[in-house]
């Protein structure tokens, strides 16, 4: 059997229900909002010791409904939003906006915490600072299925994606408005077509 620890025993005591102002973990991390049973449920705000900050919907001590987690940013002294969106045992999952540090962001579907189903991803471009623009479906945090790709330079891939690559039918249409491959691909390279 696993011996309890003093403070495990005191807080299995307090047996915190309903709204408590402010409970704080041996740790740093430090609550307040609506408890059950002795775990966080409903709506509340944990500030993490390491910056972040999660307000919204809680279950069985898991984040859990709607919410926003946010990140300190200490050159401002302020919070930047992270990600605006739906959780379900303590992971990302529906439909979500998540926010990059520089600039980039994810909006779409969710599924324990990867992308899945449709969504669409703004990728920086390091050279440019511009950005790779990317709509089409996800599976287990990866392109896959049909999408839509627009480069910083003005080139166009639509067709279908195979573990995050161009993958079979596809048309890519260059920036200069005046050519294009129609054909197919095999892990991101044009093997076949016009």
């Amino acid at each position: 059997e696993k011996k309890e620890r003093l403070w495990q025993i005191n807080d299995r005591l307090a047996d915190k229900h309903g709204y408590c102002h402010n409970v704080y973990w041996v740790h740093g991390d430090v609550y307040r909002g609506c408890w059950d049973k002795n775990k966080r449920d409903g709506a509340g705000i944990h500030n993490y010791k390491t910056g972040i900050r999660y307000e919204g919907d809680w279950k069985n001590g898991k984040r859990d409904g709607y919410g926003t987690l946010y990140l300190a940013d200490e050159e401002v002294d302020k919070y930047r939003v992270v990600y605006k969106g739906h959780y379900k045992e303590g992971k990302k999952h529906g439909p979500g906006l998540v926010h990059g540090a520089f600039g980039e962001t994810y909006d779409g579907n969710f599924a324990y915490g990867l992308r899945n189903g449709v969504g669409k991803q703004f990728y920086r471009c390091q050279l440019t600072n511009g950005f790779h623009v990317y709509h089409g479906q996800w599976v287990n945090d990866k392109r896959e299925g049909v999408g839509l790709l627009k480069m910083v330079n003005g080139d166009l891939y639509k067709g279908s994606f195979v573990n995050d690559m161009k993958e079979g039918k596809g048309i890519y249409y260059y920036g200069d408005k005046c050519s294009k491959y129609e054909g197919l691909w095999k892990k991101d390279v044009a093997i076949c077509g016009t």
